[in-house]
């Protein structure tokens, strides 16, 4: 079976080998019974299209003590944008400046083909505390469709 977390060729040098960068990071997460990895879009597909204003604003909770380890921004190709992702619980947006969709690197795996999103893995898995409650916002070009995708590690009952 293959997992969120194998998603992406640069995150591992071999099949479930994880790169020195993911490893530490990652690799903990992958095969704990305690976690189900999830890749959750936000916003909803119904609220993507930028509206005349040039921001979305969209609220969305993950289960308190899931993990968030990283995000893909896409497609690449186009229009950039950026955004911000704050954690309402505990006031903390995850970027000291809104972020560019740019700003973010796009991989290229061992045969050369590139995604078309871009991606970040967090610096360490983000815990999310409280009620769950973020806050994702988006700046963009008006009429287009823009949405991020959360890479999460979900609590569930351990096995």
């Amino acid at each position: 079976m293959i997992t969120p977390f194998q998603l992406d060729a640069s995150w591992r040098d071999y099949w479930n080998m994880w790169s020195p960068v993911a490893n530490a990071q990652i690799a903990p997460i992958t095969d704990n019974s305690c976690y189900q990895p999830r890749i959750r879009m936000v916003p909803d597909p119904t609220q993507q299209i930028m509206p005349a204003s040039g921001k979305i604003e969209y609220n969305f909770t993950v289960a308190p003590g899931s993990l968030l380890w990283g995000m893909w921004v896409g497609p690449a190709a186009q229009l950039p944008f950026t955004f911000q992702l704050q954690d309402i619980a505990i006031g903390h947006r995850l970027f000291q400046e809104p972020a560019s969709s740019q700003s973010l690197p796009n991989s290229t795996n061992s045969q050369g083909s590139t995604s078309p999103f871009n991606y970040a893995l967090f610096p360490r898995p983000w815990p999310v505390v409280g009620d769950g409650l973020f806050t994702l916002e988006i700046w963009g070009t008006p009429a287009l469709r823009y949405f991020v995708m959360l890479g999460c590690a979900e609590v569930n009952e351990c096995q």
